[in-house]
C-alpha cells in the first residue's frame, strides 16, 4: 500500500510541533528554575541542574518520535 504525500507530511507535522513543545517547556523550566532557586545554589549547580533536566526531556522527546515513527511506518 503506497501512502500519499499527506501520509508523509503528517507525521512530520507531529514531529515538528514536538520539537516546538519540548523547546518551550524546557524554556519555562529554565525560567522558573531560576526564579525560585536563585539564593539558594551556585551558578554552576544551577547549570548542571538545567542541563540534567534538559537532556532528561530529550531523552523523553526521542523516545517518543521513535514511538510515533513505528506508528506511522509500519
Amino acid at each position: 500500500m503506497t501512502v500519499g504525500f499527506l501520509g508523509r507530511l503528517i507525521p512530520v507535522a507531529i514531529m515538528l510541533v514536538l520539537v516546538v513543545a519540548l523547546f518551550l517547556i524546557t524554556t519555562f523550566i529554565e525560567l522558573w528554575y531560576k526564579k525560585v532557586k536563585q539564593v539558594d545554589l551556585s551558578r554552576t549547580k544551577r547549570k548542571i541542574k538545567l542541563t540534567s533536566i534538559t537532556l532528561l526531556l530529550c531523552i523523553i522527546f526521542l523516545a517518543l518520535v521513535a514511538v510515533l515513527s513505528g506508528l506511522f511506518y509500519q
